[in-house]
């Protein structure tokens, strides 16, 4: 109920007055689905986070103003720099609104597969919207219609049997008294446990719901946790959950931002685990498939002894045999008593045949030496998947899995493919170091792509000398940014780890802006020519943080 009307009036009610007379300082956008309105007050800087993507709408307050540097979008720029003279909720029904010093008003409309923001201009007509704007500007903004209060037991009996034809009683509860969502119908019922065995009393059932309706306008928020894992955000304690770990707090506000946090980190998680984990395993399925068959043919009789037993019984005959015989029956001189039917080139005489089958003898041995080293590796590989897998197992957050990925981005590649990694599509590796980033091409052409269209003029860029290795670009603002000595040094350690000399104890990596590397003539895909160089002799490594 993250999202639910008496959530977000709660928020409301916290919020009125602690931001009257506070300042729109910024408003922008660097997720999807997600606004930032940053807000300047006496006591700092505040952050109104409003998620509008299906299945994650909601909003909450942070603290702090966090604008990334790049691939951020400003919106609503009449609102940047008004003052908010009150915050308020719509009339039973899930609208936001900030009422600005000029008469402009931003609305945020928190549910559904439309929910959007706003800006409104005097006459109340849209002047901007977050989501499709070509569809909203100039339009009057979504009518907001309060839902219908069940106050009298007539009332609820009336909308009850009205909904009878609901699958559930759950469903059935919801579509009389729209204000429950899911959690609040089943709390509802559960709160009748043992009263009723073919169907809840209606009586029992509407002043159940009415409690639950009045315990909501006195918050008491909670959130709920299966060992580590967050369950659900609350506002008020529900019975139905009690096997669950409760986690209290005296402010709404409070709680739906530790909601959110974790949401949002459960839910980037997910994003990058679950896809990784399900491509490992399909990945450990085939691998033991192909070892099996191999093991299988390894396990079968060499077809080479029965060819060098032919071409040795061909040899002995003491008669030659002459070309257009297609098959010859001599008696086995290895097993006394029988014979043998040995299957002829009738282009060939008898010794002809004998040295293609001793041909035929070597080859064949030697594919079957091929074939149990490619067993062994077969074998070698799936125990390095099972080692993924299992290593997987134990990560519990998003940067520790976007850290494995890149830890083992070169066999993870050649085993999965980028496809499944779970990353945003965009290209590069990518690094965060004390604020600055560190883009790195993952082979010939990125590195190509890196260093001649994405790269601006000023930015540094660095290679292991002397031996193969990725671009690695550190990014500046401008060219009169200095990074410090430290972030040059992570970031040449970062080029040496990805080159050929990641395993020596010290890499020399060359060091020169950008615009002093130019392509070699008719040269392979990354090759260049730098001048202008300087180099840093460092120790290969990775940053602990990636983007």
């Amino acid at each position: 109920m993250i999202a639910h009307y008496f959530t977000l009036k709660a928020l409301t009610q916290e919020w009125q007055g602690r931001f009257d007379n506070a300042v729109l300082g910024d408003i922008y956008s660097q997720s999807k689905g997600e606004l930032v309105l940053a807000i300047g007050t006496p006591d700092g800087d505040y952050s109104l986070r409003v998620q509008t993507n299906t299945g994650r709408t909601g909003v909450f307050m942070t603290e702090g103003y966090n604008r990334a540097k790049r691939n951020v979008l400003t919106r609503f720029e009449p609102a940047i720099g008004r003052s908010i003279t009150q915050i308020t909720m719509a009339d039973r029904d899930r609208f936001l609104l900030l009422h600005l010093d000029n008469h402009l008003q931003i609305q945020m409309r928190l549910f559904g597969p439309q929910a959007n923001v706003f800006l409104l201009d005097t006459a109340k007509h849209v002047m901007d919207a977050f989501k499709a704007a070509h569809k909203w500007i100039g339009q009057p903004p979504p009518v907001m219609r309060p839902a219908e209060e069940v106050l009298s037991f007539e009332t609820f009996t009336t909308r009850w049997e009205a909904a009878s034809g609901s699958k559930t009683w759950i469903q059935q509860l919801r579509r009389a008294v729209p204000f429950l969502d899911e959690l609040l119908a089943t709390e509802a019922l559960h709160r009748l446990k043992g009263t009723w065995t073919h169907a809840p009393s209606v009586n029992a059932l509407f002043e159940a719901t009415h409690s639950l309706l009045a315990e909501l306008t006195q918050p008491k928020p909670c959130l709920y946790w299966e060992d580590e894992r967050l369950v659900t955000f609350s506002l008020i304690p529900l019975a139905h959950l009690s096997h669950l770990r409760e986690e209290s707090f005296l402010t709404t506000d409070a709680a739906v931002r530790v909601y959110w946090r974790r949401f949002l980190g459960q839910n980037t998680f997910q994003r990058l685990h679950d896809p990784l984990q399900k491509a490992l395993l399909n990945a450990a399925e085939q691998t033991r498939f192909r070892s099996q068959q191999m093991a299988h043919e390894l396990a079968q009789p060499s077809r080479a002894d029965r060819y060098e037993k032919w071409a040795h019984l061909l040899i002995a005959q003491g008669v030659p045999i002459p070309n257009g015989q297609t098959e010859v029956h001599l008696p086995d001189l290895f097993e006394p008593g029988s014979s043998e039917v040995i299957p002829l080139d009738p282009k060939k005489n008898g010794m002809g045949n004998a040295e293609y089958y001793y041909d035929k003898a070597r080859k064949t041995r030697q594919s079957h030496h091929y074939a149990e080293d490619r067993w062994l590796e077969t074998e070698a590989l799936s125990e390095t998947i099972s080692g993924l897998i299992q290593a997987l197992a134990q990560l519990k957050t998003a940067q520790s899995v976007e850290h494995f990925q890149t830890q083992h981005a070169e066999v993870l590649t050649k085993l999965i493919g980028h496809q499944h990694l779970g990353q945003e599509l965009q290209p590069f590796r990518r690094f965060q170091i004390a604020g600055y980033e560190v883009w790195v091409g993952r082979n010939a052409r990125e590195n190509d792509l890196l260093t001649f269209k994405s790269a601006q003029k000023h930015d540094y860029w660095l290679h292991a000398r002397g031996v193969p290795g990725s671009h690695v670009v550190l990014r500046r603002s401008s060219k009169t940014q200095a990074p410090p000595k430290s972030v040059m040094e992570k970031t040449a350690a970062i080029a040496a780890y990805f080159s050929q000399a990641k395993n020596s104890s010290l890499v020399p990596v060359i060091c020169t802006e950008r615009k002093f590397v130019r392509k070699a003539k008719k040269g392979t895909p990354g090759a260049v020519i730098v001048e202008r160089e300087q180099v840093l002799l460092v120790v290969p490594a990775l940053p602990e943080h990636t983007i």
